[in-house]
C-alpha cells in the first residue's frame, strides 16, 4: 500500500497531520466555542423565563376565575381548579407552590400579584425557601398583578442575567 501511496504523490513517505496543524485547528474550534457559549446560556435562559411567563399567565387566569365564582381571591393554591405536575405545597406555608422549574409565591407584599421565581440551580430546586431567600437567590423572578389590585395586568420582569428583561420585551 505503500508503494501506491507513494506512486500518486511522489515524497511523501508518512501520511497524517503535524502536530502543528492540529493545535490550530484545536485553536480555531476553541475560539468558535467561546463566542458561542454565552449566546448558548442567553437562549437556556430565554427559555426558562418563558417558562415563568406561560406558568404566571395560567396561574394569574386560574385566579381570576376563582375570584369570579367566589368573589375574592383564593388563600391556599388546594383552591384553585388548577394542577401542575410537578408542583406541591406544604401545610406550614400554603400561599408557596414549589415546582420542578420554577416557585410561586401568591399574594407577595400587601398588593395582589404572584411572584413567579427561576429555582434553576437552587438547592433541591428552591423547596420550602421562604419567598425573601428566593428574592435574594433566584436567577430570575416575574411578577403579576391581578386584575384587583393595584396595578392590574401590570408585568415584571427581574434578572441577574444582563440583558434578559430587554430581549424579552421588558
Amino acid at each position: 500500500m505503500n508503494k501506491i501511496y507513494q506512486k500518486n504523490f511522489p515524497g511523501y513517505k508518512n501520511a497524517g497531520f503535524t502536530l502543528i496543524e492540529l493545535l490550530v485547528v484545536v485553536l480555531i474550534i476553541g475560539i468558535l466555542a467561546s463566542a458561542a457559549m454565552p449566546q448558548y446560556e442567553k437562549a437556556v435562559a430565554k427559555s426558562r423565563y418563558t417558562k415563568l411567563i406561560l406558568a404566571g399567565k395560567s396561574l394569574k387566569d386560574a385566579m381570576e376565575s376563582y375570584y369570579l365564582a367566589n368573589g375574592d381571591y383564593p388563600q391556599m393554591w388546594d383552591q384553585l381548579d388548577l394542577e401542575y405536575t410537578g408542583c406541591e405545597y406544604s401545610n406550614s406555608a400554603r400561599y408557596m407552590l414549589w415546582c420542578d422549574n420554577f416557585a410561586v409565591d401568591m399574594f407577595n407584599g400587601s398588593d395582589a400579584n404572584l411572584f413567579i421565581f427561576d429555582v434553576h440551580g437552587l438547592e433541591d430546586n428552591g423547596k420550602n425557601m421562604p419567598s425573601t431567600t428566593l428574592l435574594e437567590q433566584a436567577e430570575s423572578r416575574y411578577v403579576v398583578w391581578l386584575e384587583r389590585s393595584d396595578h392590574p395586568g401590570k408585568t415584571e420582569c427581574r434578572s441577574k442575567i444582563s440583558g434578559l428583561c430587554k430581549n424579552m420585551g421588558y
